[in-house]
């Protein structure tokens, strides 16, 4: 049973009166609920057999993941066998290591859809590399949150964040436009401290619900993209649609995009 269904607690109470008391327990809000689901995806965004687990907990639905270089939808737990594989890979390295400027390694990419108590879906974004590299000479880097449905649906809640090497936070992460039923770029202001990415790993949150003239259900595309800039370049033009994500620079660079999905869901 649900967690967010009130529970009938049933106390006996040896009185004078022989009476039964019953206290009922005030069911959670939505809201309250979805803060929850939102705060530990925040702090855990590629735990996904726990995102799962609370998710099911609270809805009655799972999550559905993609990674990049991986073909179809994921369930949680084949997700997290390729996160801990990717974890094993990005620190062969060794601890003190650090990779050389002359390229761009593979890094992880993940697009992760989450049911919301009440409706509505959250898509999340999430790119992860290596901790031992530390190639970027400060440019941007640009991600994109792509969107397949209806005029209907509703995007909202946008959101970023970026963390460095070790984990902490370092709000390098910005909007940088936002196209209605077709998603949302965003710039990366990654630069190296100390020999650490300070945009090490981080993430996006996009939520949709359906809007005034939708039909009862919705199906909702979704996918997360990632290019990564090694070089000083201005950005001269991006080119964004559903699955795709091409950058231009003003002088040669060398980046590297990575993709994943799409996932399709119902709202």
């Amino acid at each position: 049973m649900l967690r967010k269904v009130a529970t009938a607690l049933v106390v006996a109470l040896i009185a004078s009166s022989g009476g039964l008391l019953t206290v009922s327990a005030a069911p959670r809000s939505d809201a309250s609920i979805n803060n929850e689901l939102e705060t530990y995806i925040v702090a855990h965004p590629t735990d996904f057999v726990g995102i799962d687990r609370l998710v099911f907990e609270y809805t009655g639905k799972h999550i559905a993941v993609a990674a990049a270089g991986v073909i179809g939808q994921l369930t949680a737990a084949v997700a997290a066998e390729i996160v801990a594989a990717h974890d094993t890979s990005a620190t062969k390295a060794g601890a003190g290591d650090v990779m050389p400027m002359s390229g761009i390694p593979a890094y992880q990419i993940y697009v992760t859809t989450v049911p919301l108590s009440g409706g509505g879906a959250q898509i999340w974004g999430t790119w992860d590399f290596p901790d031992t590299w530390a190639g970027q000479g400060a440019p941007f880097d640009i991600a994109a949150t792509s969107v397949s449905m209806n005029t209907c649906v509703q995007m909202s809640n946008l959101a970023i964040w970026t963390y460095k090497v070790g984990g902490g936070s370092t709000n390098l992460g910005s909007q940088r436009a936002v196209f209605p039923a077709t998603g949302v770029e965003w710039n990366v202001q990654d630069y190296v401290s100390g020999f650490a990415s300070m945009a090490d790993r981080g993430t996006t949150r996009v939520e949709v619900h359906r809007g005034s003239g939708c039909p009862p259900t919705v199906q909702v595309g979704a996918a997360f993209n990632y290019d990564a800039n090694q070089g000083n370049g201005s950005i001269v033009s991006i080119g964004f649609n559903f699955g795709f994500l091409s950058v231009s620079f003003s002088a040669p660079v060398l980046d590297r995009p990575e993709g994943a999905g799409p996932i399709y869901f119902n709202i």
